[in-house]
């Protein structure tokens, strides 16, 4: 550690000594703060951080949370740091018919309102027991102005229709629980007899069938012995998604909906699908390659296994993309930590089912199959172009949200019509 890493971390270190301020909180978001101790160089120095914002910033947000009535003080601490933390207004900006003060009022209203729910669902889906554990700041910096956001959105462009929202992200990034998390914010949002519903899917729960994945060995879609097939486009099931877009614009509080349910550890599709009752307003779709470009020259990809793939792309992958309304994207790390990401998913898949999954090899051989045999590099891609994306999301290494950048998906601009 060199002299200027050092005296960074003892600095941070202090701030958690000092007794709780008001103005420590605004100063830990303040970009020039930020810039400055780059938090995220190191663990330690992450952990060190992360212990300054809980104990400044979040733990206010948990008693706010729990019912305490803010205090004049704490309300303008609130206020202070809104105005300090870009992620904090980079969906939902400060402007003249929008004060600071308005968007914390309004924030600690629904914070309140989400957070029995809201915490009751992330210590089961987590299986954590304390309190304490819940990002509630999160909550508070992400997952509720994003909410707010796609509801605005879902009344002003699609009001008699579903809304779409993409989540892309690389394995582990965080899309399932990022996707459900919103759910649990826009179920308090929307009105169910009016607007609909929230529900999410992965693009995985529409994988095909085992038996029918078989059939597409000879095409490519071989990862290696004992390693499953799915992953690459083609091995989706695009006409269910295609018709469930079509049941959820047409539904109404009596519908029943039967979407995929993909189960990992059988690496196929249970007998019974999962069933959405009611009407859906807001349907997020999560992937790993979701919103990934599908406008090129197939033929500049040679004849072969990345050439199918991208036959299947144009495909009703092409047609699913194109509807989405809104795309978020997770920034893609280095595939080392996508395979760490990928093994920690799996251990977690283990211990939650009980069952033995793949090994560290064929982890291995599965990632370089998806990631890196699939596409053609400079032609297609699993990320999303930039013109595609509308909010670009940089992760911490403690999968807090770092920054929020607007993409070049212009906002106004509704997705095309099912036809």
């Amino acid at each position: 550690m060199n002299c200027k890493d050092y005296c960074i971390s003892q600095i941070l270190t202090c701030i958690t000594w000092l007794p709780r301020q008001m103005l420590l909180s605004s100063l830990l978001f303040h970009p020039q703060f930020l810039a400055w101790t780059q938090p995220e160089r190191s663990a330690d120095r992450m952990t060190i951080y992360q212990k300054a914002v809980d104990k400044y910033f979040t733990s206010r947000l948990r008693d706010i949370a729990q019912g305490h009535k803010p205090t004049g003080v704490e309300t303008h601490m609130l206020v202070r740091t809104l105005k300090t933390d870009a992620v904090q207004t980079a969906i939902i900006p400060i402007t003249k018919k929008r004060s600071a003060e308005h968007i914390v009022e309004e924030r600690m209203h629904i914070l309140q309102k989400t957070w029995p729910s809201f915490s009751q669902w992330w210590l089961q889906y987590l299986k954590i027991n304390r309190v304490e554990d819940i990002p509630v700041d999160t909550l508070w910096r992400f997952y509720i102005p994003f909410s707010q956001w796609i509801v605005e959105q879902k009344r002003s462009l699609r009001p008699d229709d579903v809304y779409v929202v993409g989540i892309y992200g690389s394995q582990g990034r965080g899309k399932t629980v990022t996707a459900l998390a919103l759910v649990a914010v826009l179920n308090h949002l929307l009105d169910h007899e009016v607007d609909g519903q929230a529900v999410t899917c992965s693009i995985d729960d529409y994988y095909l069938s085992k038996a029918r994945r078989e059939t597409l060995r000879p095409l490519g879609y071989d990862a290696g012995p004992g390693v499953s097939n799915r992953g690459p486009a083609g091995t989706h099931d695009t006409k269910w998604l295609l018709r469930n877009l079509h049941e959820f614009r047409d539904s109404t509080p009596a519908s029943s909906t039967a979407v995929g349910n993909f189960q990992k550890q059988l690496d196929d599709q249970p007998q019974e699908p999962r069933v959405v009752h009611g009407k859906v307003g807001v349907f997020i779709l999560e992937g790993w390659f979701v919103g990934a470009n599908t406008d090129f020259d197939i033929r500049h990809i040679p004849a072969g296994f990345q050439r199918t793939v991208a036959q299947y792309l144009q495909g009703g992958y092409k047609t699913i993309f194109d509807r989405l309304d809104a795309l978020w994207a997770f920034d893609t790390p280095a595939v080392d930590e996508i395979l760490r990401n990928r093994e920690q998913q799996e251990r977690l898949l283990e211990q939650s089912q009980g069952k033995r999954g793949m090994s560290p090899e064929q982890i291995r051989s599965f990632v370089r199959y998806f990631y890196e045999e699939t596409w053609t590099p400079g032609i297609t891609s699993a990320i999303p172009h930039p013109k595609d994306i509308t909010f670009l999301g940089t992760m911490y290494p403690n999968r807090r949200i770092c920054m929020i950048e607007r993409g070049g998906r212009p906002i106004a601009e509704a997705g095309s019509k099912i036809t």
